[in-house]
């Protein structure tokens, strides 16, 4: 089954010599590569998989980089570093009005792209240490001891694979996840119009975070698409109420 712990980084280029160069750089950060070599190849990926940032080059196709980089921001709001072959200001500029989070210059050193993709995925909140507490509105998900408490300290009971679904919520707050993508998560197959599995799971979810006094759902669904976590997420060490986050009262459910 697809861990949720590890940064999944898609290189895009033609160059099959820049991927695999690419790839050892970034396997050596511990991160997990996919390629592509053209468009079609990008959105692929994009469709079977969960990526936590695509870095994006050039096509054999003739592909307009511009405009792909716009369709993977709309459909799954992926954070984006594009590799350009010009620095006018023009250029740059024209990079971000795509919706890119950061741009590199060819021929660019290995050092600075994953030093650049870290400051990428740390403002998104993917690049999150498995000892950290996420916490969003009303709640900290303790990823060490696997526990999920309301800031006053009551533990919100989840099964399994609610956990699992939360944490792949939290670790990309305000973007798009297909069902596709969550399916292939959760339950390591492909999603079908006739599977309801994954709606039965996210209705269940948003049900035990949600308050009493509020009727703002903290996951949002995206007709056509899937669900999106709406909620503000930042990164503590210590719950809000200034105890240790997540001493574990009782092992998670089965499903």
């Amino acid at each position: 089954m697809p861990e949720l712990t590890t940064t999944k980084i898609l290189v895009a280029d033609d160059d099959c010599g820049t991927r695999s160069r690419l790839k050892a750089g970034f396997e050596h950060e511990g991160w997990q590569v996919l390629e592509a070599s053209d468009s079609k190849a990008v959105l692929g990926i994009m469709r079977d998989h969960v990526v936590d940032l695509v870095m994006l080059r050039q096509y054999a196709d003739g592909a307009d980089i511009s405009q792909l980089a716009t369709t993977l921001r709309r459909i799954w709001n992926v954070p984006l570093l594009l590799v350009m072959r010009s620095g006018t200001p023009c250029d740059r500029l024209h990079a971000l009005e795509t919706g890119a989070d950061d741009y590199l210059l060819d021929p660019f050193h290995m050092r600075e792209a994953v030093l650049r993709i870290r400051r990428i995925l740390e403002f998104h909140g993917s690049d999150v240490s498995d000892e950290a507490c996420l916490v969003f509105d009303h709640s900290a998900f303790d990823l060490k001891n696997r526990v999920v408490r309301h800031t006053d300290g009551t533990l919100i009971e989840l099964t399994r694979i609610e956990l699992r679904l939360l944490e792949l919520f939290v670790r990309h707050p305000g973007r798009v996840l297909s069902r596709d993508e969550i399916s292939h998560v959760l339950l390591g197959r492909d999603w079908t119009p006739s599977d309801r599995s994954i709606d039965g799971h996210v209705a269940r979810l948003r049900r035990k975070l949600a308050l009493p006094d509020t009727d703002v759902p903290l996951i949002r669904s995206v007709r056509g698409v899937g669900y999106v976590f709406s909620g503000d997420v930042r990164v503590s060490l210590r719950q809000d109420d200034g105890t240790e986050a997540g001493a574990q009262d009782a092992e998670p459910r089965e499903e």
